[in-house]
This record gives structure tokens, sequence and C-alpha cells, in this order.
């Protein structure tokens, strides 16, 4: 990857529910995720260039 880039590393708790199921019967479970910012040319400056859950069943 080319250009400055930064991460930021965010823990939370998130629910999770199957369509049709309310989210407040759903069960919260902690998360880990990484962000991969890349500066842009343009107004805002940086851009989510990637966006990383901490396992391969975390939503996409």
């Amino acid at each position: 990857m080319h250009g400055d880039v930064a991460f930021a590393r965010n823990d939370t708790i998130v629910k999770f529910a199957p369509l049709g199921q309310s989210l407040d019967e759903a069960a919260p479970s902690d998360r880990r995720f990484l962000d991969v910012y890349k500066r842009q040319d343009n107004a805002h400056g940086w851009g989510v260039h990637e966006h990383i859950w901490n396992d391969p069943d975390g939503p996409q």
C-alpha cells in the first residue's frame, strides 16, 4: 500500500440477531476490529481503507 496510512483498534460490544428477531433478545458479544485509514486527496483528508474484524465469523 502506498501513501500515508493510520490505524485505529476498537474494542466494542455488538449484538447480532437473525432476521425477524429483535435486537433486545440478542445476546451481546465482545468484538475487536481494526480500521485502516488512508490519506485521500479530498476535503475529508482521510478515509477508511479497510475494516477488519478479529475473527473470521465477524461481519464483513
